[in-house]
């Protein structure tokens, strides 16, 4: 099997202020994601999946090295790109296993059929599979943000701004435009940070800033708040 090779991944919460300065220096020195709006910017989906004893939540919370977590991401409420993703956490270290599914397969993961899985390159699912078949792992939350991408694709660099993040918690239908969604932190900015081991100076030296103070940011953790008993 392939190593699939981490990146280094940074995360701080930012005030206003400081989003904006930053977003108007970065747009001088990266290019904006060319998969946005013509800004970088999109809409971003994402539906978690947790075991019976919320075992991602809880490891987050405790700060634990070694973690997996499954999730199942769409863009904008379109089904033209549904990705399946197996993110791995090892310290600063980040590494993320990604499938494009179809919106059938999709409706089978839950349906609890994810007979599929077991189909081209099994081994990179098959905790998923097993989990969703013994009934382990299920559905938990949906997180619901706004993005905006700047990338140097010269060093594999992209950082980001996430805003308005937004989480349905009884509503677990990912197309489901009118679901109802609330904002456990409406004024919240996450700024990421992601890069392999060459972090260029002179981008470095733009996002730099003695008073702000690393994170352990979690959008997951954010939205499960008040539901992770369940």
């Amino acid at each position: 099997m392939k190593e699939i090779k981490g990146r280094r991944e940074l995360k701080y919460y930012i005030n206003q202020f400081d989003y904006l300065s930053l977003k108007c220096k970065l747009k001088n020195v990266m290019e904006v994601d060319t998969n946005g709006n013509g800004k970088g910017e999109y809409e971003i989906i994402s539906l978690y999946f947790d075991d019976l004893y919320n075992s991602a939540y809880r490891e987050k919370i405790a700060g634990t090295n070694d973690r997996v977590k499954y999730r199942i991401r769409i863009y904008n409420f379109s089904d033209r790109t549904i990705k399946l993703e197996k993110k791995s956490k090892n310290g600063d270290i980040t590494s993320k296993v990604s499938r494009t599914i179809s919106r059938d397969q999709y409706e089978a993961i839950m349906r609890g059929q994810p007979g599929f899985l077991l189909q081209d390159r099994p081994q990179e699912f098959v905790d998923l599979y097993s989990g969703i078949r013994s009934g382990a792992l299920m559905p938990k939350v949906l997180v619901r943000y706004n993005r905006e991408a700047f990338c140097l694709k010269a060093a594999n660099l992209r950082i980001t701004f996430d805003t308005g993040l937004s989480t349905g918690n009884s509503n677990l239908n990912l197309f489901d435009r009118n679901g109802l969604f609330f904002s456990p932190e409406p004024n919240l900015t996450i700024l990421e940070i992601k890069y392999d081991e060459f972090f260029p100076s002179h981008i470095k030296s733009v996002v730099q800033s003695n008073g702000r103070l690393r994170e352990n940011a979690s959008k997951y953790v954010i939205s499960r708040r008040f539901n992770y008993i369940l």
